[in-house]
């Protein structure tokens, strides 16, 4: 009697686990990024970035889900020489839309993922050159990019609600086209440089 509590138990906790990904069910996550660093030498030259990507999916079926991304982004450096300073920065925005797959594990805390994201949006770059007699700004013309993943993962929940989730790039492919340039750029990547690990939290309704 007592082997027979101890299975019901065990079932009951991986169900109530595993029911976080069950049809129907609703989550949301975001991710956050923010750096920045300086350094001293001859010139004095300074960098910051900040990253903002929520997202919001919702299980069609069993582990499978579809959702929509939104990635914000903003970067900017200042270099110093002399009199001279020059301010560059760029900002820019994607849709991502995405499918996500859940593979439980003999741990109910742990599900290893599967996502793959097609995301597409634009970036604008900004200059400005300051001296003692003059300050002058060039915008840069608006930058199309386009970017597919897939990318590998793994999610941690430690209540019925909750999960913390780590991510990686994985295999990209990168497309970014210049407004009114020929000069097309497309990357493709799978390698050691190309696992940039990201740490999000999700929430499931």
């Amino acid at each position: 009697m007592r082997k027979i509590l101890l299975a019901a138990a065990f079932a009951s906790m991986a169900w109530a686990a595993n029911a976080q990904t069950d049809q129907g069910r609703l989550f949301v996550n975001g991710a956050l990024s923010v750096s920045s660093q300086s350094v001293e030498r001859d010139d004095d030259e300074r960098r910051s970035d900040f990253t903002f990507a929520p997202a919001v999916g919702y299980f069609i079926a069993d582990r499978f889900a579809l959702g929509l991304g939104l990635n914000l982004s903003t970067s900017r450096s200042e270099d110093t020489n002399g009199n001279t300073r020059v301010v560059s920065s760029t900002s820019g925005f994607s849709i991502a839309p995405f499918a996500r797959y859940y593979v439980p594990t003999a741990n109910e805390k742990f599900q290893f993922f599967a996502q793959g994201t097609f995301a597409f949006g634009s970036n604008r770059n900004r200059v400005r050159t300051e001296t003692p007699n003059s300050t002058v700004t060039v915008d840069g013309n608006p930058t199309r990019t386009l970017d597919f993943s897939i990318s590998p993962g793994f999610a941690y929940f430690p209540s019925d609600h909750w999960a913390l989730e780590l991510r990686f790039r994985g295999f990209y492919i990168n497309s970014v086209n210049p407004d009114g340039n020929d000069n097309n750029r497309t990357e493709v990547g799978l390698n050691v440089n190309s696992l940039a690990p990201s740490l999000g939290l999700s929430y499931f309704f």
